[in-house]
């Protein structure tokens, strides 16, 4: 499925650059735009509401799956099924650097979502905690 059948689906959306964009979540009570849409080179569609509604909460109220954010192209891939096996953290993460990257502050919650993430996936780095700490 492409990025936009998925836009369609949400409402007030609005394009913050090139391949991103915010829109209201469906998940939750939204006044203002909270879940951020964005589509990698790939073809890949990665969504994170920062209010922390999950990916599957927020696929669920527009009747949609996990294998919706991937392109047609990518079934059969083998990057699809590592991906779509580790896809909550692996947006989790990847957001979290593009906000650092962006300079946008961190909340309390995106830094426990940060370090779950990274301790699910086996990476238990001793300078998680201090990292967080300076952000």
């Amino acid at each position: 499925m492409s990025v936009q059948k998925i836009l369609e689906r949400l409402e007030h959306v609005r394009k913050t650059s090139g391949d991103q964009w915010v829109a209201v979540c469906p998940a939750h009570d939204d006044r203002s735009p909270s879940l951020h849409v964005r589509e990698k080179d790939d073809g890949r569609v990665l969504i994170h509401c920062k209010a922390g509604c999950g990916a599957l909460e927020v696929l669920d109220a527009i009747n949609l799956t996990y294998d919706d954010l991937f392109p047609d192209s990518m079934e059969d891939h083998k990057l699809f099924r590592r991906v779509k096996d580790h896809t909550v953290d692996d947006f989790v993460v990847e957001i979290w650097n593009a906000d650092r990257k962006t300079g946008r502050a961190a909340s309390k919650k995106d830094k426990e979502r940060y370090r779950e993430a990274l301790m699910r996936g086996g990476k238990e780095f001793g300078w998680v905690d201090e990292l967080l700490d300076n952000t």
